[in-house]
Formats: C-alpha cells, sequence, structure tokens
C-alpha cells in the first residue's frame, strides 16, 4: 500500500511537471510567435517605407531630368550665347548660306520689342541699345540675349534655316526679319534675323 502511494505522488509529480513543461514550451511559443509578429510587421513597415523612398528617388531623378533639359533650352549664367551662335554657324555652312554673319547685341528687356519697331533693326548710331533683363521667376532672373545674323539666301535655304534652328534644344524666338532684294546676287536676298535666346540668371 505504501509502495502505490509512492508510486502514484511519482506518476503525480511526473503528469504536474509535463504539464507545467508544456505549459512553459507554449508560453514560450507564445512569446516567439508575439516575436515573429512583430518582426513581420518591422519588416512590411521597412517594405513600405522603402517603396516610398523609391517613389520619391523615382520623382527626384524625374525632376533632374525636366532641370537638365530645362537648362539645356535657357542655361544659367549663359552670359553670351557663344555655343548657340555656333551652332547656328554649322547651321548656316551646311545650308551653304552666303556671307553668314553673326553679331552678338547684348541682353534686352522684354520691352525692347516697342523701341526696335520704332528704331529698326540697326537702331540709334548704328547698333542695338544693351539693356539688363529684368524679369524674376523663382529667384531666377530671365536674360533675353539678342544676336543679330546676316546672310544671303533664298527663300527655301531661309524657310530650311528656321525649321532647323527650333530644333537645336536652345528656346529661341525669331523677333525680326528684314529681306534686301539685291539684283547683284539674285536669286539670293540679303536676309537679316534678330533672333532671342534665354538664359537663367541667378
Amino acid at each position: 500500500m505504501k509502495n502505490f502511494k509512492i508510486s502514484i505522488s511519482i506518476i503525480s509529480g511526473l503528469v504536474v511537471g509535463c504539464i507545467g513543461f508544456l505549459l512553459f514550451l507554449i508560453n514560450e511559443n507564445t512569446k516567439m510567435l508575439e516575436q515573429k509578429n512583430l518582426l513581420n510587421a518591422k519588416i512590411q513597415e521597412a517594405r513600405n517605407a522603402q517603396r516610398e523612398i523609391d517613389k520619391v528617388q523615382a520623382e527626384v531623378n524625374r525632376l533632374d531630368m525636366e532641370t537638365t533639359e530645362i537648362e539645356k533650352m535657357v542655361p544659367v549664367h549663359d552670359e553670351q550665347p557663344l555655343s548657340l551662335i555656333k551652332q547656328m554657324t554649322l547651321l548656316a555652312n551646311q545650308l551653304q548660306l552666303k556671307n553668314a554673319e553673326f553679331t552678338y547685341r547684348g541682353n534686352f528687356p522684354d520691352t525692347v520689342g516697342a523701341a526696335l519697331e520704332n528704331r529698326g533693326l540697326e537702331g540709334e548710331e548704328g547698333g542695338l541699345p544693351v539693356m539688363a533683363a529684368s524679369a524674376a521667376q523663382d529667384g531666377l532672373a530671365v536674360q533675353r540675349l539678342i544676336v543679330q545674323m546676316r546672310f544671303e539666301g533664298n527663300f527655301k535655304q531661309a524657310d530650311d534655316f528656321f525649321k532647323k534652328l527650333f530644333t537645336l534644344g536652345r528656346l529661341v524666338s525669331v523677333e525680326r526679319i528684314r529681306m534686301e532684294r539685291d539684283e547683284k546676287i539674285m536669286p539670293r536676298q540679303k536676309i537679316t534675323l534678330i533672333i532671342i535666346a534665354y538664359s537663367f540668371l541667378k
């Protein structure tokens, strides 16, 4: 009888120990699951943050590309449009324009159009007046760069020049065109252009 009681005590102790160990395992497993879920949540947050970072980086890249394109069209601190004049010189040679000449005339404000209309292409005393630009946008002042071009050519050559001029990647406008008939060079004509390029000044 005494041995039986001892056996029951031992078995009871083992059962209690097993139950306790099982509860310990369940508790540890629960903690591990909680930690795993927390880790998964953090991983998901990190992935979401990375996606947002990727979106921001993509937007930054897009803006950088747009800025690069804009600066090609309207360079910063291009006080004399020498690269544009070089491009136009190559274009004039390509189209076989005769006696092409380029003269940089300086910087003009937006109000110069009326003055040019009143004074003519050459302006007073044989030269266009030089004035500073004043339009300010987003901390940048827009400067108008005036180039006078003279050449001899026919209507077809002039038309081809205009078409190609606007494909050079630089923002330009042709403000004035003057054609002079000269019997000595027919069928060519003497053509004078006022070409406006633009530059940002910080």
